[in-house]
């Protein structure tokens, strides 16, 4: 199979590697190496094609980097059976990944409420903004409070969101989640508004690292205090409904760390969306990035393929951003 078969086969599939929005391949010869770099691991992929994505070629998007020595980044996006893609990544190219041979990066994933142009908008918004101000207000910094720099941008994201308009002025009344990790060394911060969530995947164990910020939680603690059942809890209609996310009036509840997280050899964060962990068990995804180790990107295509091919009726948006310690 020549070159242009193989390109013609990916997107027959579905299935487009690309670079990150944020660079380009600056010469001839780094596009050589990005395309050597560059895994097609398609033959015994099963191809799943909702309904919603029938007519878009180019619907299930793989993000990728370089391979690098000590961090490896991957990501994977779908539209799963929705009209729209209102989940928005970001996350760096090389070249904005370390300072002085030292990891230190900013990865963020917001998922849009409030229909189809407002939710888009909105998630957006989060994450480029957040991506942009930790690039020029903290990276190569000297000196920094990563849980004060996410406080800070939480409320300005708020705000900016709530100003969302439409072209007649109107109110959007759009919101998103937002989830966004830095690495500085082996130090994890990580800032988590709404019920997107952060795994930490280590020694062939899941945790979840982020509290959901929905109703469930403060149905939970009646539960503690023995007002209600388990049961009754998670039967309760309104239990996902979110208590906090970027757009709402007053944000009162968002989660940082001060102290950092210290990581280790082999680790692997998870950033996703819910479109992700509503379908998936933490054993199922367990086991995929314990399959794919060697390759994140392939890693978070098949986690985003495997929550298609529960073929739920109606497969929420699904992303995925991988960091492996190398």
């Amino acid at each position: 199979m020549d070159k242009q078969d193989l390109i013609e086969k990916t997107k027959r599939r579905g299935f487009l590697f690309s670079r990150p929005k944020t660079k380009n391949c600056e010469t001839q010869e780094q596009q050589k190496s990005f395309q050597q770099k560059t895994q097609l691991i398609l033959e015994d992929e099963p191809e799943i094609v909702p309904e919603a994505e029938k007519d878009d070629d180019f619907s299930l998007k793989t993000e990728i980097l370089f391979d690098d020595a000590l961090v490896q980044i991957g990501a994977s996006t779908v539209i799963g059976k929705r009209a729209s893609q209102q989940d928005s990544i970001i996350f760096p190219d090389q070249n904005s990944m370390y300072v002085e041979d030292s990891p230190q990066f900013i990865c963020a994933l917001s998922d849009g409420m409030g229909g189809l142009a407002a939710g888009e908008v909105a998630s957006k918004l989060a994450t480029e903004m957040i991506f942009k101000d930790y690039y020029a207000q903290c990276w190569k910094k000297t000196t920094k409070s990563y849980s004060a720099f996410f406080r800070a941008e939480a409320e300005q994201i708020n705000e900016k969101i709530l100003d969302i308009t439409n072209e007649n002025g109107e109110p959007l009344r759009a919101g998103a989640t937002l989830i966004a990790t830095v690495l500085d060394g082996k130090n994890l911060y990580y800032l988590n508004i709404g019920d997107s969530r952060i795994y930490l995947f280590r020694n062939g164990e899941a945790l979840q690292i982020t509290k959901d910020q929905n109703y469930l939680s403060l149905l939970m603690q009646e539960v503690a205090r023995g007002e209600m059942t388990l049961n009754e809890a998670n039967a309760h209609p309104k239990k996902d409904a979110l208590i906090s996310y970027c757009g709402i009036r007053e944000l009162k509840l968002q989660e940082t760390n001060e102290e950092p997280i210290v990581l280790q050899k082999q680790d692997v964060l998870m950033l996703c969306s819910d479109g992700l962990y509503r379908v998936l068990s933490q054993n199922e995804m367990l086991n995929i990035i314990n399959d794919n180790l060697v390759d994140m990107n392939l890693a978070a295509y098949r986690l985003t393929n495997a929550a298609l091919q529960k073929n739920y009726r109606g497969q929420d948006n699904t992303s995925v951003i991988l960091i492996k310690i190398n």
